[in-house]
């Protein structure tokens, strides 16, 4: 908490008749003389906590202004050096308040930035001391010699003297730092020098032995590469059997019990609830089908042999027959809405889109139940074709969106329906074999895919 004489001390800085900028080591400002803030025309309030060359930028209409780059380096010497920094007269042109027709006013200064140190001898502040030499600056320019300002000029001079005395100081000390650094440079030189001869020595000795390392590298990086590719096929072929079983088990039991209730009481049922049974019966070998398919493409796409055949596809044609084909498979419970704005053909394996998009519009049909509809649009968009597939379903947790697309991965609020969390997997492979990428936004209510496939590979 600042004190009394602290709250003194400040309040004698600011009154102080000459231009003076105390400056943190980030070069923000933290205060200003009076003089400095009516000499800028600006206010304390505006500038104090912002950048020096926020508040001062250079004048936007002098295409050779080098104001802010020249102070720029004199408060880095400061820094690095921890040294008072002396400038040469500046033009430094100051913003102009709104209020006074903005625009920037045309100044001159004779700047001299120094450290403050604190008990630990680092910079705490930049002291930045000005004076404004704008006036003498146009007289030389013009040549006149105004009675009413000579006192005040002859000031000028004088401080300008001072000034560049006191830069004539600092570059000798650099020149005295530069000659120190050159004597320093060349032992370094001398050496490297030895360290280069040494060096070529040790190389020309040892190449044969780094050539060797790297075969031996080489191969066995290689033969890592092979076992791992053989544990990770091991272990997903393991996988896949295992969770296959018991994903199996469920609707090959239903098929059983179907048909035993219908071989044991075909004679009591109606042809009505026989129907009810077999479909209940084909439905459960479509979910078998659909499961066996969804497992042998995961499987290719593990060990790398799914591939890519590309062919002409008539785009449009592709749409709309996929919104028949999905609204027909879905029991005509939702109308795909088709929004295209899409070249007539492009060059693509139809096989890979049709697994994509017919996985995400069945996926977005089965998880809103109480909509009537699903939206796909589609579009180009920067040499992508984009296509954004819609919902107005029960949404996925946002915790959740992370591991939406690893294999057998399914929504902590999916489990009241049918699935076994393979496809979102196997949609985003197949797009990884046509180099594009695959985005999902979700929240209750709303969940849009968005794939981008390359219109050329």
């Amino acid at each position: 908490m600042m004190g009394p004489e602290d709250l003194k001390y400040k309040d004698l800085f600011r009154q102080l008749p000459g231009l003076f900028l105390i400056l943190k080591p980030s070069l923000e400002i933290a205060d200003a003389s009076d003089a400095y803030l009516a000499a800028t025309l600006t206010k304390r309030n505006e500038i104090v906590g912002r950048s020096i060359f926020d508040v001062f930028p250079d004048n936007p209409n002098e295409k050779d202004a080098n104001g802010v780059r020249n102070l720029h380096q004199s408060l880095m010497r400061v820094l690095t050096e921890k040294l008072t920094d002396a400038m040469a007269v500046q033009k430094y042109d100051i913003p102009r308040p709104a209020s006074e027709g903005g625009g920037f006013e045309e100044r001159y200064w004779s700047p001299v930035n120094a450290p403050l140190f604190n008990s630990q001898g680092e910079i705490e502040y930049i002291v930045h001391r000005a004076e404004d030499v704008t006036e003498f600056v146009r007289a030389q320019k013009k040549g006149e010699e105004e009675d009413s300002l000579s006192n005040r000029l002859f000031q000028m001079e004088v401080d300008i003297i001072q000034r560049s005395q006191e830069l004539q100081e600092s570059n000798l000390r650099l020149r005295e730092i530069e000659k120190q650094l050159d004597l320093k440079n060349r032992l370094l030189f001398e050496a490297n020098e030895e360290m280069v001869a040494l060096n070529e020595e040790l190389t020309s000795s040892n190449e044969e032995l780094r050539i060797t390392n790297e075969q031996l590298e080489a191969n066995s990086q290689k033969l890592k590469e092979l076992l791992d590719q053989q544990i990770e096929l091991v272990d997903t072929k393991s996988r896949i059997v295992s969770i296959a079983s018991h994903e199996l088990r469920t609707p090959i039991s239903v098929i059983s019990i179907s048909a035993g209730f219908i071989k044991k009481y075909k004679e009591k049922m109606t042809g009505e609830e026989i129907d009810v049974k077999l479909e209940n019966i084909n439905r459960q070998v479509n979910n078998i089908s659909a499961l066996l398919s969804d497992i042998l493409t995961l499987g290719k796409s593990e060990s790398n042999t799914l591939k890519v055949i590309r062919r002409e596809m008539n785009l449009p044609e592709f749409f709309s027959r996929l919104k028949n084909d999905i609204e027909s498979s879905t029991r005509n419970t939702h109308a795909v809405v088709l929004e295209l704005d899409i070249p007539n053909t492009i060059i693509n394996d139809d096989g890979l889109m049709r697994n994509i998009f017919s996985n995400l519009l069945s996926n977005s049909i089965k998880y809103s139940p109480n909509s009537k509809e699903v939206v796909l649009k589609a579009f180009v968009n920067d040499g992508f074709l984009t296509t954004h597939i819609i919902d107005h379903g029960i949404g996925i947790p946002e915790s959740q969106l992370k591991d939406l697309f690893t294999p057998w991965f399914r929504a902590s609020n999916s489990s009241g329906f049918v699935g076994h969390g393979l496809g979102l997997s196997i949609v985003k492979k197949a797009i990884e074999l046509l180099k594009g990428d695959i985005s999902v936004k979700s929240a209750p209510g709303l969940t849009q895919f968005t794939v981008n496939i390359p219109l050329q590979d």
